[in-house]
């Protein structure tokens, strides 16, 4: 029984997680992926503080179907830090309130 359950959950949930791509002089694209079995809806992709990038692509508000991404396109410059925070936020079919955060190497 526990285990149709948490196959059952499986099913409902997306997983939010990023990584980067780097391009030619210092740009990077910040690659949003869903690796859960759920649409992921109403995501919301924040960079908190004050990062020394510029981020130039960057949906408000976006639903990111499973096994898919979105793209988000940022310019780090000489002085921009190592790593970067991002914090997300969305609904899937299990929660309407799922947060989590990531440090990535810009």
């Amino acid at each position: 029984m526990e285990k149709l359950r948490k196959e059952t959950d499986s099913e409902k949930k997306a997983i939010i997680e990023a990584n980067v791509v780097k391009r030619e002089k210092g740009k990077r694209i910040v690659k949003v992926y869903n690796k859960g079995k759920a649409i992921a809806k109403n995501v919301v992709v924040t960079f908190p503080g004050a990062p020394n990038v510029s981020i130039m692509d960057y949906p408000a508000s976006i639903d990111i179907r499973a096994q898919n991404s979105i793209d988000i396109q940022i310019n780090a410059s000489k002085i921009s830090p190592e790593t970067l925070k991002i914090n997300f936020e969305w609904e899937d079919d299990l929660s309407l309130n799922n947060k989590d955060s990531q440090i990535i190497q810009v």
